[in-house]
């Protein structure tokens, strides 16, 4: 009886052995489940065999036509294509929380970059990953022992055919890049696979009846753009000189009913369709070219040919230009003649060449006169035109009605520039639809201000404004001290001499001008002298002052003379005075 109840017990143990060891074998045999593909069924699943932290991450398809692939990626990337420009290629980026993945594309052949600068750091291989039947190593970049930069293929272009991939993964704002991150990208990368493309239809282009590549036309030429001729009636466009005699500028005049889409630039050669969707903006006033980065416009002939103008270089004398008249035809859009004209009379306030300390407001104000067939309402405004704007506001209503042949000051409230030196302003007037018009022949050129920033403004005399008249020139001018610099009793006398060189007929004014370093100095200084020439040609003026000095003083001297059509400064010569 003893020896069957040990057996029985023995027995039972075995039974328990034995069974603990099979429920251990079906286990086994159950986990060990074939992995995932890592995109399925619309999830991303982790793999590459790093142990899942979190659920499966549901996926959407993000597929590109035009050049022919596709791909899964999470639901809830930023995703942004960026077409091709320059020597760059397209890219999609895919932004989230872990980093930005980067796709660039192009056509075999074609000779592009990334734009992405690699940054410090050393390469280190990191396992491969398989794109489009492709095995590929992965380079991480690693920055101070932690991975910032993952280059699939070691940031050489992936062969697809005839597309080509370039993949970057980069962490944000140079963070580095966690393992997580880095896993499921690669599982986004390598779901990328090839599809058909659909043709993108070619838009058409500008079919040229008249073309000319590096084109020069001279100041005072009139320019037809529908023949290409240089002719005195029945053309498009003038240059002129600037008014505001701004060093390498042109006053660039269309002749109406020619427009041009000044407010719509492009930088290469449009298709049709883009230029006839400028038609409706284009302009008829002149502007001021050669201050800016040079662009191409479209433009349409009087005739209603349209066409593309690019201007290469721009000099005092002329411009280089490429340009290109079309079969295509649109509407020509007329005005009544002289319907808004301008005639400027004077300046109220600031008068060229003023001199305003370095971030200084001021008030502009020009006194106008409705030269035109129609009444100026108040919803009319002062609007700027180019140059230097000086202040954030670039738009001033008129506020008031002003009839044919009446005047009106029209002001525009600025702030002088940070930084010393010569400024110049264009603005015009514009009435309700956007038309803008302004002073000379066609009622289309722009009326300016030119101001002298300086961070000290010199002692001057003001005295009444004076209208200047004529079309007199300053053209040079030269300015000699004696004793300026100077040991001894004091008071002393400080004689200067000097020249001014006019050419045309007019009048000038001329003054001295003087800045001291030396605190609570003011010089005593003449008032300006005003004069004239009634002769033709070049003429020289010799002038004279005298200055009487009471106390030590390190300051300058010059000579500002102004005329009708500009204004110049003589060179400044240092002061030092030291009275015993």
């Amino acid at each position: 009886m003893i020896h069957l109840l040990a057996d029985t017990r023995q027995a039972g143990r075995d039974f328990l052995r034995w069974g603990l060891v099979f429920v251990i074998l079906l286990c086994l045999a159950a986990c060990q489940t074939t992995q995932p593909n890592p995109i399925e069924n619309g999830q991303i699943t982790p793999t590459n065999g790093v142990t899942a932290t979190s659920s499966p991450v549901e996926s959407t398809q993000y597929s590109n036509p035009t050049y022919g692939f596709e791909l899964s990626h999470p639901k809830g990337w930023e995703v942004k294509d960026t077409l091709p420009g320059g020597e760059i290629a397209a890219y999609t980026e895919y932004q989230f929380t872990g980093g930005i993945l980067t796709i660039f594309y192009f056509w075999q052949g074609e000779n592009l970059k990334t734009g992405i600068e690699r940054g410090e750091g050393q390469f280190r291989p990191e396992g491969t990953i398989q794109v489009n039947g492709v095995q590929l190593p992965r380079q991480v970049l690693i920055r101070n022992d932690q991975p910032v930069a993952v280059y699939y293929n070691g940031g050489a272009a992936i062969p697809t055919g005839e597309l080509q991939l370039m993949i970057i993964f980069v962490g944000k704002d140079g963070k580095s890049l966690d393992m997580e991150s880095q896993r499921l990208v690669d599982e986004v990368v390598e779901s990328i696979h090839i599809i058909s493309t659909i043709p993108t239809p070619t838009p058409p282009r500008l079919e040229p009846v008249v073309e000319k590549v590096n084109f020069y036309l001279g100041r005072d030429l009139c320019l037809d753009l529908d023949s290409g001729n240089i002719q005195r009636e029945g053309c498009d466009l003038v240059l002129m000189e600037n008014p505001a005699l701004e060093q390498g500028t042109l006053l660039f005049e269309p002749i109406p009913p020619a427009r041009f889409n000044y407010d719509a630039p492009m930088a290469g050669m449009p298709v049709q369709e883009d230029c006839l969707d400028r038609v409706a903006g284009m302009r008829a006033d002149a502007i001021v070219i050669g201050q800016n980065p040079l662009n191409g416009w479209c433009f349409q002939t009087g005739n209603g040919a349209v066409g593309f103008l690019s201007i290469q270089q721009v000099s005092e004398t002329g411009i280089s230009m490429s340009f290109l008249t079309s079969y295509t035809m649109a509407p020509v859009v007329t005005f009544e003649d002289n319907d808004l004209g301008i005639t400027y009379i004077m300046d109220v306030t600031i008068p060229d060449g003023e001199i305003i300390q370095t971030g200084a407001p001021f008030t502009k104000t020009w006194r106008l006169m409705n030269t035109g067939t129609q009444t100026w309402t108040p919803s009319f405004s002062l609007v700027y035109d180019g140059g230097e704007l000086m202040g954030a506001e670039s738009n001033f209503s008129l506020g008031q009605t002003v009839s044919p042949g009446s005047t009106i000051d029209v002001s525009a409230m600025l702030t002088a520039p940070s930084k010393p030196g010569g400024y110049v302003g264009y603005w015009k007037l514009q009435d309700e639809s956007g038309r803008r018009f302004g002073v000379g022949k066609y009622g289309s050129e722009p009326f300016y201000l030119i101001i002298e920033v300086l961070e000290q403004v010199p002692t001057r005399i003001i005295g009444t404004p004076e209208i200047l008249w004529g079309n007199l020139k300053i053209m040079a001018m030269e300015l000699t001290i004696t004793e300026a610099n100077y040991q001894g009793a004091c008071p002393m006398t400080l004689d200067i001499s000097g020249w001014i060189q006019t050419d045309g007929v007019g009048s000038f004014t001329y003054v001295l001008e003087a800045g001291a370093s030396t605190p609570n100095f003011q010089f005593v200084l003449p008032p300006p002298v005003l004069t004239s020439n009634s002769l033709w040609g070049l003429q020289r003026l010799d002038v004279s002052f005298s200055l009487d000095i009471t106390d030590s003083v390190d300051g300058w001297i010059h000579l500002r003379a102004e005329g009708p059509v500009n204004h110049l400064n003589s060179t400044d010569i240092p002061i030092h005075i030291r009275c015993r």
